[in-house]
């Protein structure tokens, strides 16, 4: 790390196809929520796996808040789904206080646009269009 994570920051890891999300809690700890574990607090160098990070400065910086914010997380439902609790759902509602993953919102929206587009043009290159 070059410079000094605050508590609140989004962080971004680059995995094969997506961005890997977590939020930054302070005292060198990362809240995450990963398909083969679920949602885990773990230590930064555990969630940066030796890979860049991006780093997403935020306006959060009421520490009462995003505690409440994480006890209301970790008595919810900690399992992982890609489409309603993801890595980026969790971080997005600790740090703004709602679930969003634009990750899938522009998955959806792509599939959709490339289903209409193939089915549109040329109906046998459909299903190519909707997964490029």
């Amino acid at each position: 790390m070059d410079f000094v994570l605050r508590q609140g920051d989004l962080l971004y890891r680059g995995d094969i196809l997506v961005q890997h999300a977590g939020a930054y809690l302070g005292n060198n700890l990362v809240l995450h929520c990963a398909p083969e574990a679920g949602l885990e607090v773990i230590r930064y160098d555990e969630y940066s796996k030796g890979r860049t990070v991006r780093v997403i400065r935020t306006e959060v910086d009421d520490a009462s808040l995003l505690a409440m914010r994480l006890q209301s997380i970790i008595e919810g439902d900690q399992r992982y789904h890609v489409l309603l609790n993801n890595c980026e759902h969790i971080a997005n509602l600790l740090i703004c206080g709602r679930k969003c993953s634009p990750q899938v919102q522009a998955a959806i929206i792509g599939a959709l646009v490339g289903t209409f587009a193939g089915w549109h043009t040329n109906r046998q290159n459909w299903f190519w269009l909707t997964l490029i």
